[in-house]
């Protein structure tokens, strides 16, 4: 099992893990910060946030 490595630097968890943080960016981040401000989200990852699960397409709810 040679292709587990959590010591190498480039094995990243997600995208959301390698973005900047900035006070600028405050209302463009979807709520998401870390220490240095909110999240700089590029318009691909806002996108994916807003579409997944179906969360603010525009669709009536369903349950079940």
């Amino acid at each position: 099992m040679d292709y587990f490595k959590p010591y190498i630097a480039d094995n990243s968890i997600d995208k959301f893990s390698e973005l900047k943080g900035n006070p600028s960016c405050f209302g463009n981040s979807s709520g998401l910060s870390n220490s240095l401000g909110s999240l700089c989200l590029d318009n691909d990852l806002s996108n994916a946030l807003k579409t997944r699960g179906g969360n603010q397409t525009g669709a009536n709810m369903q349950i079940g």
